[in-house]
């Protein structure tokens, strides 16, 4: 499993211990100034580190759909790692995370998957993402900043 995993489980004590602030006044800060990491990357670390110790926990053996003369594989044995891979797990559920994380290394013959491939999988498994509203006929699409008002300079005796 990726350096990640560590990191992030060491962020995320580290923040959940309030450890920062001998020295720092805000975990962000304490990411900035002793690690160099941008806040985003990060929250990031730590989020990708608890999606790998769910993908981590599941080690039966998946047999099933196995072609012959092929071996069957753990999911235990097939982990990400790089943060990169597991970011679109995230917004699952940990069960749907190990589920979308089994269809993916499928995806990839019994190895560990690209982020697209993880990417392409959560996408098949929560769907397309619904197309937005379209606007009304009676909206322009262009910003309005109030009600449409008359120049000073109009005369008002040509408007019946």
């Amino acid at each position: 499993m990726g350096s990640f995993v560590a990191v992030g489980g060491a962020l995320l004590i580290i923040r959940d211990s309030r450890l920062y602030r001998e020295k720092f006044n805000t975990f962000n800060d304490y990411c900035k100034e002793k690690w160099g990491l941008e806040r985003t990357y990060a929250h990031r670390l730590m989020k990708g580190s608890l999606v790998a110790a769910n993908l981590s926990g599941t080690c039966e053996t998946r047999s099933k759909d196995v072609a012959p003369g092929q071996q069957p594989y753990t999911p235990c044995e097939i982990l990400p790692i790089y943060e990169k891979q597991v970011r679109p797990l995230a917004q699952l559920e940990p069960a749907q995370q190990r589920e979308v994380w089994d269809e993916a290394v499928k995806a990839a013959d019994g190895r560990a998957p690209t982020y697209n491939i993880v990417k392409a999988a959560v996408g098949a498994f929560i769907g397309p993402a619904p197309s937005p509203n379209p606007p009304s006929a009676s909206h322009s699409g262009l910003a309005s900043s109030g009600p449409l008002r008359r120049a000073p300079f109009a005369p008002t005796d040509l408007y019946p």
